[in-house]
């Protein structure tokens, strides 16, 4: 079994987005189901299909999570010299001359719509193991990019 590298706020809104999951949306669902399967014929019921499909997702993402919190090891990245999981890292785009600030994550916790981006995607990839000031090149699918690190925390 391979450890999933985590930082701490990952993993605690992994343990909630959990909780939430059986707590709430799975009872949810199962009454949604039960309701369904009460007044429907099975084949022809669009709706109950929908319940049954929604139901299975949660099973599914209830599942994923437990495993990924099983396997959890929480790392802290201390080293502000060198990027790596956990870093808080601007960079400036040298070629279209704007900036960004992105925190590297697992991809178990990336979310772009925060900035935060998985160390296995192509920019997450190309910035770990880099110091301040370094230029990186990363090949994305949208094209390359220039990046200078401006700022690691």
């Amino acid at each position: 079994m391979e450890k999933q590298l985590l930082t701490e706020t990952g993993y605690n809104a992994l343990k909630k987005e959990l909780l939430y999951l059986k707590e709430k949306r799975w009872k949810e669902v199962s009454k949604k189901v039960q309701e369904s399967r009460n007044f429907c014929d099975f084949k022809k019921d669009p709706e109950y299909q929908i319940s049954v499909d929604e139901f299975a997702t949660i099973k599914k993402k209830i599942i994923d999570l437990e495993y990924i919190i099983k396997q959890a090891k929480i790392i802290k990245n201390t080293n502000i010299r060198e990027v790596g999981i956990g870093s808080i890292v601007t960079v400036k785009e040298v070629t279209e001359k704007y900036e960004m600030q992105l925190k590297i994550v697992s991809s178990a916790e990336s979310y772009l719509s925060e900035n935060y981006i998985s160390d296995e995607s192509p920019i997450g990839k190309s910035l770990i193991g880099h110091k301040l000031n370094d230029n990186v090149v990363v090949m994305t699918p949208s094209g390359m990019m220039h990046l200078l690190i401006t700022e690691i925390q």
